[in-house]
């Protein structure tokens, strides 16, 4: 006689996505093909940590977080009881940088040959200084330091159309972020 165990099932629920170091709750439900709730031991791998659970009429919960941008996988494994078959479920998590906003002013956007623009902008996010890179028309020009408000000035000796960037480049834990504007340099009546 052929005695086939009962199949079980592990269900599991999460947001799919949290900022570095934010802790993600896991639920998780353990069920047999006739939907009947489980007691038994769940082995729990999140990244490189493992975990042994009891699930309570088939329920079961537990924290997650990750320190590094990426993605936490997360497995759950039911080995299996004297009348149960074993059961395995996973999920992804993804853990993201923080965001990150950049504004950037002109006191004015049209001027003449060697008149000077002063900027002033906000980087919004980091609670620490970062470096902002400034670009003129791709180039690099200066790299400041700033940790909210920073002002800087450009002197402009050629007629033309000029772009004007700050770049915050991002690091572990805040993603990279930029702000620009156009300036019009127009060349000295009479030329």
């Amino acid at each position: 006689m052929d005695v086939r165990k009962i199949q079980a099932y592990i269900l599991l629920s999460a947001n799919g996505s949290a900022y570095i170091n934010e802790t993600v709750g896991v639920r998780g439900y353990l069920v047999d093909y006739y939907s009947n709730a489980l007691n038994g031991k769940v082995v729990i791998k999140a990244g490189e940590k493992l975990m042994n659970l009891t699930s309570v009429d088939g329920r079961f919960s537990f924290n997650v977080t990750r320190s590094s941008e990426g993605y936490l996988n997360v497995t759950a494994d039911y080995p299996g009881d004297e009348t149960h078959a074993s059961s395995h479920a996973e999920l992804s998590i993804f853990f993201s940088r923080f965001p990150v906003s950049i504004s950037l002013t002109a006191d004015r956007t049209e001027i003449s040959v060697n008149e000077t623009v002063n900027f002033s902008g906000v980087i919004m996010g980091p609670d620490y200084s970062v470096p902002i890179t400034i670009y003129v028309n791709s180039e690099e020009i200066d790299v400041i330091t700033a940790e909210n408000a920073f002002q800087f000035s450009l002197n402009f000796s050629n007629p033309g159309s000029y772009s004007v960037r700050v770049v915050f480049s991002g690091d572990s834990i805040y993603r990279p972020a930029e702000a620009g504007i156009n300036i019009i340099v127009k060349a000295p009546a009479g030329n």
